[in-house]
């Protein structure tokens, strides 16, 4: 199982970063409707979409378009995450950006997949499970930080080859300008490509005895992420990634997760937890998940979770929450005080059109 983090942290540099810019903790997360100890616990882990939620609510409280990357700068300005430093001293931006991106399951389960394409290579970023796109500000920090790793390590103001965005076309030309290349909107994913001349470029700041005491001490803290993760919790995130594109069956979750249907049987067991059980669990995870934050219909949310048709649906959450879906969309967005995001807003003018 190369990929077993489900959760994410928060790193401490990011919540200084968020403070330096005016946004204390105690306000972010309580617009984010998180727990209070989460700004008191750096250890503390969240959901994604948890997560997701204190990127928008930053977003929100800040109103500003090139938000994600003046965390860039405050971050820079406050310390420095582990992560990133240990790959600073790598011998060349490649190896940098390989080490980076190797050890960022230290604070997040997102995957960043790579793919040769002549004379670029092109970095992917995916969040397996998610039932949302990850918000601008997330991605342009992430993004905007990888290309600062071949600036800062190089010495040079390396430029990416091509950037693909997700989202509409924005109204300025920053990020152009910034990435010092063509952005391409409305791409199927978030991307950022770098010519391979300027992959080879050595690190001026490379230091291979820093390196190594740095690594093995990320090195420990991913093993212990990974020891703490249970059966349950891997059999969830992989049922959460599989239910949009295909049937979630044991043995799609079994191969997932690189071993036998009886041995993913026995695990569960031995956490007192059944298949079924942990299926029906994230279904109601996902279709509250759904019903809170996005527009869709509640007979399209029911297809997304697995069911064939919208009256069984209809049934399984009468069961769950005791009121029909539609009933419970209005009622979370009430007790969100009214403050209804686009997607809510729009959830919530089409409960004529819903199955009731």
């Amino acid at each position: 199982m190369a990929q077993t983090i489900t959760t994410w942290r928060i790193p401490a540099v990011l919540w200084k970063a968020f403070q330096r810019l005016g946004y204390d903790a105690g306000p972010l997360v309580a617009r984010a409707n998180l727990p209070d100890h989460v700004r008191h616990d750096p250890s503390c882990e969240l959901t994604t979409v948890q997560t997701f939620a204190l990127w928008r609510a930053l977003s929100d409280l800040a109103q500003d378009p090139l938000l994600g990357f003046k965390l860039m700068k405050a971050a820079s300005k406050v310390g420095t995450d582990s992560t990133f430093l240990a790959a600073s001293r790598a011998a060349t931006f490649d190896d940098a950006l390989t080490l980076y991106l190797q050890t960022r399951s230290l604070h997040s389960p997102a995957r960043i997949t790579r793919e040769n394409q002549g004379e670029a290579v092109c970095f992917t970023r995916h969040i397996p499970g998610s039932i949302e796109d990850e918000p601008d500000v997330a991605v342009d920090f992430t993004l905007g930080t990888l290309l600062a790793l071949g600036r800062v390590g190089t010495g040079v103001d390396v430029k990416a080859h091509q950037v693909f965005l997700k989202r509409e076309r924005a109204t300025s030309s920053f990020h152009q300008e910034f990435f010092g290349c063509p952005i391409h909107y409305k791409s199927p994913c978030n991307a950022i490509a770098f010519k391979t001349g300027d992959l080879r470029r050595p690190l001026i700041s490379h230091d291979g005895e820093t390196l190594a005491s740095l690594s093995a001490g990320i090195r420990t803290g991913i093993e212990d992420r990974h020891a703490a993760e249970t059966i349950e919790r891997l059999v969830k995130a992989t049922v959460r990634e599989q239910l949009p594109r295909m049937s979630v069956s044991l043995s799609s979750v079994a191969a997932a997760l690189g071993m036998s249907e009886r041995s993913l049987q026995r695990r569960l067991s031995h956490e007192e937890r059944s298949f079924t059980a942990v299926v029906t669990e994230v279904r109601q995870e996902v279709a509250s998940d759904l019903l809170a934050t996005s527009s869709m219909k509640v007979a399209a949310v029911a297809a997304f979770v697995g069911y064939d048709d919208a009256s069984s649906f209809l049934r399984a959450f009468r069961a769950w929450k005791g009121v029909t879906p539609s009933e419970w969309r209005r009622r979370t967005i009430a007790e969100q005080g009214g403050g209804l995001t686009e997607r809510g807003a729009a959830a919530f003018n089409a409960r004529d059109n819903v199955l009731r």
